[in-house]
C-alpha cells in the first residue's frame, strides 16, 4: 500500500509528496477509487508533518470527500483544520468522528481541546475525563 514513515526528514517528506501526486494522476487515470483515497490521505499527513496547513487541509478535504467514512481521513481533515485555525469546522468533524469511534481516547481529546479554546471549560472537561476513562479501558 501506499504508505510511508512519519520519521523521514524533510527532503524525503518532500519527495514523498511528489511520489503520492503521481500515484493521484496515475490512480485518477485508472479510476482506482482506493489507491485515490490512500495516495490523498497520505498526501495530507505529509503536508500535515512538513506544517503546510493550507495544503493539508485541501488535501484532506478531498481524502474525506472520496471516502467520508474514514475515521483517519476524518482525524487528519480535524488535524488539517485547527492547524488552519478554522475551529466551527474542526467541532463538527470532532462529532463525526466522535460518532465513528465511540471508543478512541484520541478523539475526547480534541473535543476536550477544541471547546475549551472556546471557552466551554465543563464540557472540555467531560471530554477529558471520558478519554481517561478510555485510556483506563486499553489492554
Amino acid at each position: 500500500g501506499l504508505t510511508y514513515s512519519r520519521r523521514m526528514d524533510e527532503s524525503s517528506q518532500r519527495e514523498a509528496i511528489q511520489w503520492f501526486k503521481k500515484a493521484i494522476q496515475v490512480a485518477a487515470s485508472f479510476e482506482d477509487a482506493a489507491v485515490l483515497r490512500s495516495a490523498y490521505q497520505n498526501l495530507g499527513q505529509a503536508y500535515l508533518i512538513l506544517g503546510e496547513g493550507s495544503e493539508a487541509l485541501a488535501t484532506m478535504r478531498k481524502a474525506v470527500h472520496l471516502n467520508p467514512d474514514s475515521a483517519p481521513s476524518q482525524a487528519l481533515l480535524l488535524q488539517a483544520l485547527v492547524k488552519n485555525k478554522e475551529y466551527g469546522e474542526a467541532l463538527e468533524v470532532t462529532e463525526s468522528l466522535l460518532l465513528m469511534t465511540p471508543n478512541d481516547p484520541w478523539c475526547y481529546k480534541m473535543a476536550a481541546c477544541l471547546v475549551g479554546g472556546v471557552g466551554l471549560a465543563e464540557e472540555a472537561g467531560a471530554f477529558k475525563r471520558k478519554a481517561e476513562e478510555l485510556e483506563r479501558r486499553r489492554p
